[in-house]
């Protein structure tokens, strides 16, 4: 760590020579541990995280805890981690010129949303946000803390990521994992760039360890299509709705294989040209506290 005091006095600015100071990070770590309340968990079901902070020698310690529980598939296996200690001991304090960035990608998916319960029965599965909690918490005195969320409706492993930060300058990064499954679910994959001189064509297939004949429901809602069809279990299943009119549409996907059901659906956007131009426009931030949003939700 690098020190160097600055001040202006008679209309001087006087600067110290810098000083260097060794910091043992490993002192200043915060080891977290966590559980969750249950060992299985289905799309849509609510998740609670122990969490316990304390310091190397396993003493307490009231810390400020983020966790944040993001789709591990969003990763796509490369690291991504921050290690708080050395990132505020050694980081390098830069200052960046803000855009702003208008584009036609919809990232709806990265959006945090609350779970849906999805899966058997009549309940459809809608919400497929990659990010299912991003909340803080401040462990007590004996450095102890719970979170509550609630799973969405994917089929998927999910990756909790704590950042630990007390007062006394400790820092810790903890990453554990915690996964929804169930014995039968349907997957399916929304259009892009689907023009409105295109055939829509949609898939779905069965995730099921059995052997079997499933029956598949497709319906765009806003029109009231439907399509049948049978297909193996884990064979994929395509139908051809024709071609669309330019909007927003809604297609649910039932499937049913004796008593095992699963419902999804999501939206899809038909459009008159999949050409783009991205735009891009440098913003003074001390004039404006709010960004126009282009096309979707967008908190500052």
């Amino acid at each position: 760590m690098s020190i160097t005091c600055a001040y202006y006095k008679d209309g001087k600015f006087w600067r110290t020579p810098s000083q260097n100071i060794l910091v043992d990070e490993k002192s200043r770590n915060v080891i977290i541990t966590s559980e969750t309340t249950a060992d299985k968990y289905e799309p849509g079901d609510e998740v609670s995280v122990r969490i316990k902070t304390t310091d190397i020698n396993g003493k307490p310690l009231s810390c400020t805890v983020n966790l944040s529980v993001v789709n591990e598939a969003v990763f796509g296996g490369e690291p991504q981690e921050l290690y708080l200690s050395s990132s505020m001991i050694n980081s390098n304090r830069n200052i960046y010129d803000i855009y702003t960035v208008s584009t036609y990608r919809n990232y709806d998916l990265a959006y945090v949303a609350g779970g849906g319960k999805g899966g058997g029965g009549d309940e459809v599965r809608h919400n497929f946000a990659d990010t299912a909690c991003f909340k803080s918490v401040i462990t007590d005195d004996d450095g102890n803390a719970e979170i509550t969320f609630t799973l969405p409706d994917s089929i998927t492993t999910y990756r909790m990521t704590m950042h630990a930060a007390s007062e006394k300058y400790y820092y810790g990064t903890h990453v554990d994992n915690v996964s929804a499954t169930t014995e039968f679910f349907l997957q399916s994959t929304a259009p892009r760039g689907l023009k409105d001189t295109d055939d829509f064509v949609a898939n779905a297939n069965t995730i099921v360890a059995a052997d079997g004949d499933v029956e598949i429901n497709f319906e765009i809602l806003e029109t009231s299509q439907k399509i049948s069809t049978v297909a193996r279990a884990g064979a994929s299943a395509d139908v051809n709705f024709g071609k669309l009119p330019i909007g927003e549409y809604t297609l649910r996907i039932s499937a049913t294989m004796g008593d095992a059901k699963d419902a999804m659906e999501y939206k899809f956007v038909v459009v008159s040209s999949a050409l783009t131009a991205p735009v891009k426009e440098k913003i003074d931030t001390t004039a404006t506290t709010t960004i126009t949003p282009t096309a979707f939700p967008v908190i500052v």
